[in-house]
């Protein structure tokens, strides 16, 4: 991280947060007394790998790994694994079958018939918008999750993935290393874009636009 992280002033976390439990994020403090927000697996809400259905173009999905592996397999032309990833709703199976390493093998092998190279730099322009649909579904559509990331006020959210540098920050959530921001070696693209999520649900409430969540924001 560059600069002094010791001069960089995070949000401000509320008592309520700070007190949350499960699937609610939990609250960390880094080394110079600031609070934060963090989550990761699937018992916590924020998880793509938290099981809670959604509903996009007409299909159901299990969770939001499922569409993003999903549309991952299919972008590729994979579509005897896009196939198998809809035959299951574990979190960790679709993520091993949505794998780079998983789709480059089963071309080998010739598994799949028709398909593309994975291409990381391509699927990179693109992946961010197809989690992005994926959560926006996820928390129109469930308004306990709705509500969950309102409650978070402007808190910053942290996944505290330790090996995934894009979507995490590389550190583990019950680490020492969390509690230092030049610690962080991951780009919180996860966290991020939840974060532009409540942004953009608190706008809508507030110009009166927000009607697909309409028991939302009663907390």
């Amino acid at each position: 991280m560059e600069g002094n992280y010791k001069n960089i002033i995070l949000p401000y976390v509320s008592n309520k947060c700070k007190n949350f439990k499960h699937p609610y994020p939990v609250c960390r403090t880094t080394l110079c007394g600031q609070n934060f927000l963090c989550f990761f697996t699937k018992k916590f809400g924020f998880s793509n790998h938290y099981s809670t259905p959604i509903t996009i173009g007409g299909v159901e999905y299990c969770c939001s790994e499922q569409f993003y592996m999903y549309m991952k397999a299919m972008y590729f032309d994979y579509r005897s694994l896009a196939e198998e990833i809809m035959l299951t709703n574990d979190p960790s199976t679709i993520k091993r079958l949505g794998n780079a390493d998983t789709m480059r093998q089963r071309q080998a092998n010739g598994a799949e018939i028709g398909c593309r190279d994975f291409d990381h730099v391509e699927w990179r322009k693109v992946k961010k918008n197809v989690m992005l649909t994926a959560l926006r579904a996820k928390f129109e559509q469930n308004v306990q999750l709705f509500n969950m990331l309102i409650e978070t006020e402007d808190a910053l959210l942290i996944e505290a993935s330790p090996t995934d540098l894009f979507w995490g920050i590389g550190c583990n959530l019950n680490s020492a290393e969390i509690r230092r921001i030049d610690y962080w070696r991951g780009s919180n693209q996860m966290g991020n874009l939840l974060m532009e999520l409540r942004e953009e649900f608190r706008a809508k409430h507030k110009t009166g636009l927000n009607s697909t969540s309409p028991n939302s924001l009663d907390t």
